[in-house]
């Protein structure tokens, strides 16, 4: 039900915005992820390539802003896309804190590489899942293999 509302979210926002025309989405799953965390269970991306746009929404961003956000593409090849974004003044035990977040994702198998770092604290958290990737621009991509989604 919550990866529902999510999804509606996400797609009612990228058709009001225009902010994305024919988006990939990545519908990924940190392997630590949970739904009290900072890390969620479920992440979704919306990705036009050809913009170089995408909007991110997942638990925490939707309980402190209501609603997906865009992030920035900090790299992009044909095997890897790495998206990052910030979600700002987040209370962090008794701190605010910015936390700034970065999914690496391996195309060919939706093997994802995710980041956490608050700049108030001296660590970050490394975590390890899985993205599946559903659009108009994957579908092409997909139907050239074989039947499989």
């Amino acid at each position: 039900m919550r990866s529902n509302r999510l999804a509606l979210a996400t797609l009612l926002t990228m058709a009001a915005t225009g902010a994305v025309a024919q988006p990939m989405v990545y519908d990924c799953a940190p392997s630590s992820g949970a739904d009290d965390s900072i890390i969620q269970s479920h992440i979704l991306i919306a990705h036009d390539p050809d913009a170089g746009a995408f909007l991110v929404n997942d638990g925490v961003i939707m309980s402190v802003y209501g609603g997906p956000i865009k992030g920035v593409v900090a790299a992009e090849s044909k095997e890897w896309v790495t998206f990052s974004w910030r979600i700002e003044r987040i209370k962090l035990g008794s701190i605010r804190s910015n936390l700034d977040y970065r999914i690496k994702v391996h195309k060919p198998d939706g093997r994802l590489a995710f980041t956490v770092m608050a700049p108030s604290f001296s660590n970050q958290i490394d975590d390890v899942g899985h993205c599946t990737v559903k659009g108009a621009k994957a579908s092409k991509k997909s139907g050239k293999k074989s039947g499989k989604k």
